[in-house]
């Protein structure tokens, strides 16, 4: 009995999906019929905001995500996306981690010899590593929960270059 309960509720809701997209393709491309939880229907006009959305909108495609590291010349394209490049990439990130709290702990200690030893190491280690080299934060990540702790990494490391 159940389970011809759950078949009904799933036939049902398959018919309103079908439904749906029927309506929405009598309507055109940016009109679209919305049901709200009061089940009154409403009339979505998008066209308003065509120009604004073409600009704004930017859809991210997750292998792009790799592609601000400089691989070394085994892991191949192919190699990226299997296990190889997941390690590889994520040895890399685990060496980042070192230098950024090496570079808080000489800064915070106020330890200039090996402040500048180390920023010595991350330069070589970014060079080697990444694509961009310009410092920014982008250039190292695209991660939104390690950009502000590498921005302040950054900081340090342009504020000792300069002086």
């Amino acid at each position: 009995m159940l389970v011809l309960v759950n078949r009904a509720k799933k036939l049902s809701k398959d018919k309103r999906k079908k439904k749906c997209k029927m309506s929405n393709q009598k309507q055109g491309a940016n009109m679209q019929t919305v049901t709200t939880k009061t089940g009154e229907k409403k009339i979505v006009d998008l066209s308003k905001f065509k120009s604004l959305l073409e600009t704004k909108v930017v859809k991210t495609d997750r292998k792009e995500r790799s592609e601000i590291y400089n691989y070394p010349k085994e892991i191949t394209k192919e190699l990226r996306s299997e296990s190889i490049g997941k390690a590889w990439r994520a040895s890399q990130r685990k060496k980042l981690e070192r230098f950024e709290g090496n570079i808080f702990f000489y800064a915070k200690a106020n330890n200039i010899e090996k402040l500048l030893s180390e920023i010595e190491s991350f330069n070589k280690f970014y060079k080697d590593t990444f694509l961009r080299n310009d410092y920014s934060i982008d250039s190292i990540t695209q991660s939104k929960d390690n950009a502000k702790s590498i921005g302040e990494m950054l900081q340090i490391i342009k504020h000792v270059m300069q002086a």
